[in-house]
Order: structure tokens, then sequence, then C-alpha cells
């Protein structure tokens, strides 16, 4: 009788401490399934957070936002380059700052045509030898220096520009064909061509422009009344220099232009002309039809004649992808 009472006080217990274990593992179950719960939400929640992240701020920097032929550039491409500019150029400062990615967008696609069209078009050749000048040129290298310091030197300029190795090495390249092509349309330029002596009033407004004309006919020196009101005094008092005959090409309006090499006559000047916002009055001083280019003028003419041809080019097609968003983010991220 009293092994029967043992039995069932030992099965008593056991089945106590099973139903105790039972009990603490369907707690831990239960923890489990909770903590389990909350990181698999902190896991979701930070997937949407990094895809959101990646969606607005890594995949458009992959974004071509400009093709010249079979050269692409994309955003991230187009940020770096024009954090360099604003490193290495002080006028993109306040309002001028807006043009920075349009400018630069400008300067890319130039730099791919020449790239392209200097070898199809001109036959002028870029060599490796060509690139390897032009880095030990920027890093002050004898033209012997030995292979490692040479490579030191590519890399240093490289990490200070902030580009990629290949973006900086298109870049260099760009700027050598750039020489050639330049070069190119010097050997070409006339010996003489047309060319104007001119001064002229810039102002920034209606009210000045209108101020300037009304002094100007009541008989009032020209250089005078720039000296009042010109946003470039310089401009205004020239026309006594032989340095200051300009060829065709370097005044801010077509309209201009045909004034001083076409429709006005020495000693007349123009109404007000609008270019870009800004009022222009010019006086013309005196033409040549056929006068002698200077060396620097022979230079601004190859220049003006090179930048003829790259407009004109049919060939390599381009095409933009950039849109104002694409502008306002690249500026964004230039200026953090």
């Amino acid at each position: 009788m009293a092994k029967a009472k043992s039995r069932q006080v030992q099965r008593a217990e056991q089945r106590a401490r099973t139903t105790r274990h039972t009990a603490a593992d369907s707690e831990r179950v239960n923890r489990l399934l909770i903590v389990g719960g909350i990181t698999a939400v902190i896991v979701i929640v930070l997937a949407i957070i990094g895809f959101g992240w990646y969606q607005t701020q890594i995949r458009p920097l992959g974004k071509t936002v400009l093709e010249v032929g079979d050269v692409k550039f994309n955003l991230a491409h187009l940020e770096r380059r024009m954090e360099l500019e604003l490193k290495d150029n002080r006028f993109y400062q306040g309002q001028t700052l807006l043009a920075l990615p349009g400018a630069m967008m400008l300067r890319l696609e130039e730099e791919a045509k020449l790239l392209q069209a200097g070898p199809a078009e001109l036959d002028l050749t870029l060599t490796d030898e060509d690139l390897a000048a032009e880095v030990r040129t920027r890093g002050n290298l004898a033209e012997d220096v030995d292979a490692a310091a040479f490579a030191n030197e590519f890399r240093r300029q490289v990490d200070d520009s902030g580009l990629k190795e290949n973006e900086y090495r298109q870049m260099l390249q760009a700027e050598i064909m750039r020489d050639k092509v330049r070069s190119w349309f010097t050997y070409l330029a006339p010996a003489e061509e047309a060319q104007v002596l001119a001064r002229w009033i810039v102002v920034d407004n209606q009210e000045d422009a209108d101020a300037a004309l009304q002094r100007l006919g009541a008989g009032e020196d020209f250089a005078e009344v720039g000296r009042d009101l010109s946003l470039d005094v310089a401009r205004a008092e020239q026309g006594a220099s032989e340095d200051d005959w300009e060829v065709r090409g370097y005044f801010p309006s077509q309209e201009l232009e045909d004034f001083l090499f076409v429709d006005g006559n020495p000693g007349e000047r123009s109404g007000v002309v609008i270019a870009n916002d800004i009022f222009y009055i010019v006086e013309l001083l005196d033409r040549a039809d056929a006068r002698a280019l200077s060396d620097t003028q022979r230079s601004r003419v190859s220049e003006r004649e090179m930048q003829k041809w790259l407009d004109e080019l049919k060939e390599p097609v381009v095409a933009r992808h950039f849109s104002q968003d694409d502008s306002d983010r690249a500026l964004e991220d230039a200026l953090d």
C-alpha cells in the first residue's frame, strides 16, 4: 500500500515538473517569437529606408545625362567635374553658381567632341607620350623621371582632382587635343581680317541705359558717361590703343556685331541693345575691311574658328538627358 502511494506521489511530481517545463518552454518560444517579430519589423523598416535612400540618393547618380557619340557621362561624373571647377575657378559665386551645371555640360560635350572629331575630322593623333608629357608638366617632373616617381605623381594628381582615374585621364586628353586643334586652326588663320575699333557702355537695367542715352544725346563725352554708369569702365574708355582693335566673334550679340562690321559708320552709336539681360550702347570709332592680325588676334581667330567647327559638327551625335531636377541635384551635391 505504501509503495503504491509512493508511486502515485512520484507520478504527480513528474507531471508537475513536466507541466513546469512545458510552461517554461512555451514562455521561451513566445519570447523568441516576440523578439523575432520585432527584429523582422526593424529589418523591414531598415530595408525600406535603405531602398528609399538608394532610389533617391544613389541610383540617380548613375543616370546618363549626356551622350556624345559613343561617350557617356553620368550625373556623378558631372558632379565631380563641377566640384573640381569650383575648386579651381573663383568665378562661380553667388548668382553665377546657377550657370555652373549648364556650363559644365557644355564643357563635357566639347571635350568629347574634340576627342572624337579631332582624329576623325582633322587627322590629329593623341599618343600615350602626349599624356605622359602633360602629367610631367603639371607635376614639374623631368623628362627622364623614373617610372615609380611618375606613377606616384599621376596618382597624386588624380586624388587631388577628386575624379576617377579614367575621368582624369579623359580630361587631360581633351585638353591636349584642344591645344592640337587650336594649333591647327592657328596655322590656317589668315594674315589679315576685318577689324573694328569701338567702345561701349554696359549696364544691367533699362533705367541706366536710358540715362546713358540721354546724356550722350545731350553731348556728354562717351568715356565720361561710361565712368559714371558702365559696369565695365575700361571698355567705355578704350579706343586709343592698337590693342583695342577687335575681330569678329567676340561681341555679346549678333546685332552689335552687325552694327559694327556692316551697318554702322565710324562716329555713329548704336541704340540700346539687350543681350542676356545686359544693356549695351556701342560707339564705332573706326573700321578696316582688311587689317593685319597680331599674334594675339591670330590666337583669338583660331579659337573662334575652332568653336565654330565644334558647333557645326554633324558627328558625333549629341543627346542630352539633363532635366532641371538633375541640374538642381548636381549643384546641391557639388556645394556640399
